[in-house]
């Protein structure tokens, strides 16, 4: 159960223009939980919540997954000893926090490595729950924790799968629903007895679970994730042979929406081919480097379907 970092090369430290495919190893394995980083703005609300600039986004390079799979508040967040970082302390004073005692004792950091930690406690925790109400059962497969944390966060209005994967860490809900869950349930029941309710109230605000799942080039969509279903067990490599309710197929070739498909040779849209050489558009050939700019950026446009604009 492994979480890790998106990286911090989402946007171009000269022209400081946002790009794509700035995820590289180990963010690209499917089966870790990569964590790309938000910029809260500093309130509850979640509508203003955005994705940071410098937050790599996907698809991962060479194997172009899509990823990350979730985001975190990374955004100068207090988190770490500063005596841990004294190199750092030093170059950065006005970055250093005040503890209980008036020592300054911790710094203020910004990056998805601290993100990370946020997903990673999060994690921690839900294991924590499962196995104090569920003390005999089976313990939370990896895939079963990825799977709740995507689930149950919560979309960001104003960024797509590519940057936030299925949205923000909803921590309350997926620890709530861990707990809930009895792994112990035969095979091809429900196995959640709590926590189900898809949506949660922060402040005065209602918002709705994202109820999707994101695995390697591939987007699921729905309920899955309250019954034992193979997909979760820690055996199974989401693939060739698995498939989700009625109309989802996972399996070589992935159909997003009405004209995207994922497969040796990936097809975006009418114009665009991923092969060997990436092509965006007309004119954007992707070799060596990460492309910056407003003309490969990628919008949700419908239901299960992303393309590149």
């Amino acid at each position: 159960m492994v979480v890790v970092s998106a990286g911090n090369v989402g946007m171009n430290p000269t022209t400081n223009q946002v790009g794509y495919g700035g995820i590289g190893s180990p963010g690209n394995a499917p089966s870790a939980i990569t964590v790309g980083s938000v910029d809260t703005k500093g309130t509850v609300d979640r509508s203003d919540d955005v994705v940071a600039a410098y937050s790599s986004r996907g698809p991962s390079w060479f194997d172009a997954f899509a990823k990350p799979d979730i985001v975190a508040p990374g955004h100068r967040r207090v988190g770490r000893s500063a005596g841990s970082l004294a190199k750092l302390s030093k170059r950065l004073p006005g970055n250093l926090v005040n503890d209980k005692n008036g020592l300054k004792a911790y710094i203020r950091l910004t990056g998805t490595s601290m993100a990370t930690p946020v997903v990673a406690g999060t994690v921690a925790l839900m294991l924590e729950e499962h196995a104090y109400h569920w003390p005999q059962a089976p313990r939370l497969s990896p895939n079963t924790v990825k799977g709740i944390l995507q689930y149950t966060a919560i979309p960001l209005p104003n960024n797509n799968y590519l940057e936030q994967g299925t949205g923000g860490l909803n921590a309350g809900a997926a620890i709530d629903l861990a707990g809930g869950i009895n792994t112990a349930a035969p095979a091809g029941s429900v196995w959640a007895t709590t926590g189900t309710q898809p949506s949660t109230t922060l402040g005065t605000t209602t918002y709705a679970w994202a109820r999707r799942y994101i695995w390697g080039s591939h987007l699921a969509q729905g309920d899955a994730i309250l019954s034992n279903n193979i997909v979760w067990g820690d055996n199974i490599v989401w693939g060739d042979n698995i498939v989700w309710g009625d109309n989802i197929v996972w399996g070589d070739n992935i159909v997003w929406g009405d004209n995207i498909v994922w497969g040796d040779n990936i097809v975006w849209g009418d114009n665009i081919v991923w092969g060997d050489n990436i092509v965006w558009g007309d004119n954007i050939v992707w070799g060596d480097n990460v492309v910056w700019g407003d003309s490969i950026s990628v919008s949700l446009q419908a239901e299960g379907s992303i393309t590149p604009q």
